[in-house]
């Protein structure tokens, strides 16, 4: 398997990050850091970004009775990552992370 490295700087939105991309194949994805109500449950979801996430749903599968997106404040000491920078690879760090790994399945099997 071939593969190119990307890099870019931290950006907020899929959009801006599809200028950095264009003309790459693969899926395009983005990661969400979402913490449930009492704020003590964190997840990092990876999915196709061109889906919408609807948070209803999701919470309902994981068993919350809600989910928000996570603050800044609470990204960095969670996936020990700066501001604005949410990535899967920050799981692999060996120190031990209160996240909660989700990929869309659909993304497993998706080709470019």
């Amino acid at each position: 398997m071939q593969y190119s490295i990307v890099e870019y700087p931290a950006v907020e939105t899929t959009a801006l990050a599809d200028e950095f991309i264009e003309g790459y194949e693969g899926v395009r994805t983005k990661s969400l850091f979402l913490v449930n109500r009492k704020k003590n449950r964190s997840y990092l979801v990876i999915m196709d970004g061109a889906k919408e996430l609807d948070l209803d749903s999701l919470a309902e599968q994981f068993g919350e009775s809600r989910l928000s997106f996570g603050s800044p404040e609470r990204l960095q000491p969670a996936l020990g990552l700066e501001p604005g920078i949410v990535s899967p690879f920050e799981m692999l760090d060996p120190d031990p992370r209160e996240v909660k790994l989700c990929f869309d399945e659909v993304i497993l099997t998706e080709r470019s």
